[in-house]
């Protein structure tokens, strides 16, 4: 709050408008001078420049002395004035107490700053801290608070002011700060809860289940004190911890509001009394979403109310433990969804707008920054693809390459070089490297890093990397966090081809193969201009990136490359992918039921986030513009008419398979072999026309492939915007046919992926490496045994059951 606001009209009751301290710059001093908004380094005088401005429309004079006792403060905190913007603060408060000296100087009342002091001491207690008191039962214990931080303040400047002039502070003085010292201490800061004796009427703690969780932990009864211990009113078993085992207080009080917050909610989930309060629900939450970055939102409320969290690191605790990538996928996708409702929340906003720069920054790259980066890095790998496809469909790129400038700039290509080397990553291990260096030696160091590439840690971090992006992205376009249970076990087992399909289809399956086509047109249509080297040097980081999303899951995967299990994921995939969905059929069990819940976050979307779904699918279309120029039987004519007729063939082949889907239904049990005549028509015509075109437009086996490439992206950007337009196109009576079209690209990505697992599968080495990377020597052979005292009965009877 500023001078100007510290007016005739602002009382000492007016509450505190700035509650977290910005830095002050030289920029934005000069007439308009607050003096609340201290540099970060003077911090400890803000209060005190606070109470100056609550109590100059009351005394002026007291006013004056609070701003020169917080310019002695500051001038011994900093006496140089070498911190940021100081030198100009110190100035521009010094030219305000010049000022000021002389009026408030005349309308002094007593003889003496400090007899001034002592009576405006006197007259602040007796007018609003006793009458606040004597108003306990409606009393705001806000305004009680503030009232003691106020009294505290005004009493360290009157005993500046009487050391000045040698004089005692009167003996009803003292005895009045004692009474506020003792409350200030029972009035410290609290996240929920407000457990000091005197706040026994706020609201939240006239619920019944609070105060019967607090009486509860305060039954001390039988406990063993220390010797020499002091006997102090309302103290708990937390205390008797505290005191026994040397706990630190900041924590100790953290986990008591936990605690009866935790012990309250149980309460009410045993026994629910619907007619008694039915808004306490869910009360020691601060998200909206059961058990989804509750700590984190606790902190940020914690923080705005300006408390203290304190964070103790202890050296042996052993939480870590051995778990699956299916289990920190899971956990990441927790996290990051609930980064996605931190992004989006008022609390981080507010933090974002009260903190200094520095504060800031440190907020945001340990919180939201860190994957927002994320976001933008996957992001910039997709526009430098489009990038460059609309570069080699263009001809840009080859016109480009034939000009000397370009073909013979060195320092261009010496750019080039270094970025793919930065790429390849080993730059971005060197801060690691050097970090290890310097405390164990750079031999060990070197060792280290050779080792984690050895372990495929890269491998790891760039599927890691998808995993943040997908769910942090949709967390803010469509909302739809939720809790995902990661376990707590050891996990050693195999998981199934459907359970990683299950799991990572969205996330990295369908982007890793948009990718892939998008690098496979890029090196067709750009191979008779460009070398292969150039093409790796630019593209290697990127296929890289590609086979770690596409087949990581199966590399980590224990036993992924077993034959027997090979054969068993695909039986297990087949009737999967083949059941059918309906009410009370688990997405474990029913391809459909997966489906329908892949979609749920569609549902509860907004007009902005259907809207902007809708504009990402259009990518597809442009996409195959660009392909459908590049046919042999197009390359001379660019009449967008050639558009038109690739989607009325689109069209034509989704109107054949609707026909062939209904046909199927209806004529298929009664008109058995018509049926059967009628698909062998349909495919006789088809090959005809292939024929045709090789024939008379001399279509070539790559236009074939580019076809193919254009048409299957355009479906399946149908496929998404059907989705996303899931009411419309359900009263229309599509939904089934997009519900077939969905799954004939489920089978056809499966296929893809399954392909090359089961092709590594054949060869018996590919297994036994893979476990001797995944596990020590001696997992390994425990892993042997247990497949040899298995055998093929279990496998069989496995099968079996299902």
């Amino acid at each position: 709050m500023s001078a100007s606001r510290g007016g005739p009209d602002q009382g000492p009751s007016q509450p505190q408008q700035r509650r977290i301290v910005r830095t002050q710059t030289a920029g934005n001093l000069g007439e308009s001078f607050d003096s609340e908004v201290v540099p970060s380094s003077l911090v400890e005088i803000a209060p005190i420049l606070r109470v100056a401005n609550e109590v100059e429309s009351s005394n002026p004079r007291v006013a004056y002395l609070c701003r020169f006792y917080a310019f002695e403060k500051a001038h011994r905190l900093d006496p140089t004035s070498s911190g940021r913007g100081v030198r100009q603060f110190k100035t521009a408060l010094l030219q305000r107490l010049e000022r000021e000296h002389d009026p408030t100087l005349m309308g002094r009342v007593k003889k003496s700053d400090a007899r001034e002091m002592q009576s405006f001491y006197q007259h602040y207690y007796k007018k609003y801290i006793q009458a606040l008191q004597n108003a306990a039962d409606k009393a705001d214990r806000a305004q009680l608070t503030k009232a003691y931080q106020t009294a505290n303040v005004l009493f360290e400047v009157l005993k500046a002011v009487n050391l000045t002039q040698s004089i005692e502070v009167d003996r009803e003085i003292l005895e009045a700060q004692d009474k506020v010292a003792e409350k200030t201490q029972l009035y410290v800061h609290y996240n929920i809860l407000p457990l000091d004796p005197d706040s026994a009427n706020q609201a939240i703690m006239r619920y019944p289940e609070i105060q019967a969780a607090v009486l509860g932990l305060r039954n001390t009864r039988g406990l063993p004190w220390p010797e020499g211990h002091k006997k102090k009113k309302d103290e708990d078993m937390l205390d008797w911890l505290q005191e026994m085992f040397g706990f630190q207080k900041d924590n100790v009080a953290n986990q008591r509001e936990h605690l009866i917050l935790l012990l309250a909610n149980v309460h009410i989930r045993q026994f629910p009394k619907p007619d008694q309060q039915p808004k306490v629900r869910g009360v020691s939450k601060a998200s909206k979403v059961i058990n989804l970055s509750e700590d984190i939102f606790a902190g940020f409320n914690s923080t705005l109310r300006e408390g203290n969290v304190t964070h103790h690191e202890y050296i042996q605790v052993g939480k870590g433990r051995d778990v699956g990538l299916n289990q920190i996928s899971m956990f990441e996708a927790k996290i990051a969804n609930g980064n996605g409702e931190q992004t989006l929340s008022r609390d981080i906003y507010r933090l974002g707008h009260r903190f200094d720069f520095f504060r800031m920054m440190s907020c945001y790259f340990t919180t939201v920054g860190f994957y927002f980066s994320t976001l933008i890095t996957v992001l910039t790998v997709y526009i430098f693809l489009y990038g460059r496809l609309y570069l080699v469909l263009s001809g840009l790129e080859q016109g480009l390459s034939t000009q000397k400038g370009i073909r013979d700039n060195t320092p261009l290509q010496i750019a080039l070089a270094s970025q793919s080397f930065v790429q390849i990553g080993f730059l971005m291990a060197l801060p690691m490297l050097m970090e290890i260096g310097l405390e164990r030696g750079f031999r060990t160091a070197l060792s280290e890093f050779v080792l984690m590439q050895l372990q495929l840690a890269p491998v790891f971090f760039t599927f890691s990397l998808g995993t943040k992006t997908h769910y942090y992205g949709r967390t803010l376009l469509h909302g739809g966090a939720k809790y995902r249970s990661t376990g707590r076990g050891f996990v050693v087992f195999h998981a199934k081809f459907a359970d990683n399909y299950r799991l990572y289809s969205r996330s990295h399956f369908v982007k890793g193969l948009e990718m892939m086509l998008l690098l496979v047109v890029y090196q067709i249509f750009g191979s008779a201009y460009r070398g292969v080297v150039a093409y790796l040097l630019i593209t290697i980081s990127m296929w890289f990136m590609v086979g770690t999303w596409l087949f990581a899951p199966f590399l980590f995967n224990p036993s992924g490359f077993e034959w027997q299990k090979i054969v068993d994921d695909w039986t297990d995939w087949n009737k999967w992918i083949n059941n059918i969905g309906g009410i009370g059929v688990p997405a474990e069990k029913s391809w459909e039921s997966w489906w329908e819940e892949e979609q749920e976050h569609l549902r509860h979307s907004g007009k902005r986030g259907i809207v902007v779904e809708i504009l990402l699918s259009l990518r597809f279309f442009i996409y195959q513009y660009g392909l459908v120029y590049h046919l042999t039987i197009t390359e001379k004519t660019k009449n967008f008419l050639v558009y038109g007729v690739s989607w009325l063939v689109i069209f034509l082949i989704l109107f054949v398979m609707k026909t062939v889907s209904v046909g199927r239904r209806k004529f298929s049990a009664s008109f058995q072999l018509m049926f059967r005549l009628i698909k062998g028509l349909i495919f006789l015509t088809f090959i005809a026309i292939i024929v045709i075109l090789i024939t008379l437009a001399h279509m070539t086996i790559q236009d074939i492939i580019v076809c193919i490439l254009a048409f299957m992206p355009t479906g399946w950007g149908m496929l998404l915007i059907a989705q996303a337009c899931k009411p419309v196109v359900h009263r229309a009576g599509f939904w089934g046919s997009v519900r077939t079209l969905a799954r004939g690209y489920e089978i056809v990505m499966g296929l893809l992926l399954f392909t090359p697992v089961a092709f590594l599968a054949w060869f018996p080495f590919v297994s036994e490496f893979q476990t001797r990377m995944l596990f020590n020597q001696a997992f390994s052979r425990g892993l042997q045994i247990s497949r040899i005292l298995g055998g093929h009965r279990k496998d069989r009877s496995s099968r079996n059951k299902e």
